[in-house]
């Protein structure tokens, strides 16, 4: 019994936050949605960009927030803080392929930006882990899931108005909301999974070592 409420103790922190990145997700578009942010170009930017962050920092908050995670917050607040940034950086790319820093330029795009193409995300992902683990930098070893979410997030979010820009094969139909909402619950707790197996393959490697 003991046992049942430590591991519930564990879990509910998590649930909180789980809760809250619905919400987010919920609340945020609904907000995009209303007339008053509807009418102008610069709200609406700037309400979108705020609602990618805070999925992203809240998304990478449950991924992350594993038994030391918790306590450790300064490391997984700086870690949330920096997902956060990546997920709202991304739109940047709609400035530079219109070559203005004119609002209305970046938002009258005819085709998407390069950041913006989904097929992108497993191969920056892939190349980021490559090169710490070629340059044995231990202390950018998140860095490639915490990219993976930020991006990923962005585009699922994205991917409810326009689908997914799956480069060089062309786009999908707009994603239904209820998937959308699904989707972002669930990426966070696949990260979670490829975090725990990670983490598990290396100390099973450093035990090994030391026999």
């Amino acid at each position: 019994m003991r046992r049942v409420v430590e591991l519930a103790a564990a879990a509910a922190p998590r649930a909180c936050v789980t809760a809250a990145l619905l919400l987010t997700c919920i609340g945020g578009d609904a907000l995009g949605r209303s007339p008053w942010v509807v009418e102008r170009p610069a709200r609406r930017a700037a309400v979108d960009s705020a609602t990618h962050g805070a999925v992203a920092l809240l998304a990478w908050t449950v991924a992350a927030a594993s038994g030391d995670g918790w306590r450790n917050a300064g490391r997984l607040a700086a870690q949330a803080v920096s997902c956060c940034l990546l997920a709202v950086l991304i739109d940047l790319d709609h400035f530079w392929m219109a070559g203005s820093l004119s609002l209305k330029s970046a938002l009258s795009l005819p085709t998407r930006p390069p950041l913006h193409a989904t097929t992108a995300i497993p191969a920056v992902v892939l190349l980021l882990h490559l090169c710490i683990r070629l340059t044995n930098a231990a202390s950018l070893h998140s860095l490639p899931l915490l990219v993976a979410v930020a991006w990923t997030t962005h585009h699922v979010r994205d991917a409810t108005r326009r689908g997914f820009w799956l480069w060089p094969l062309g786009s999908t139909p707009p994603l239904p909301y209820w998937l959308y909402v699904a989707t972002e619950i669930c990426i966070p707790y696949g990260i979670l999974v490829v975090r725990t197996t990670l983490r598990c393959e290396v100390e099973s490697a450093n035990r090994a070592s030391i026999v």
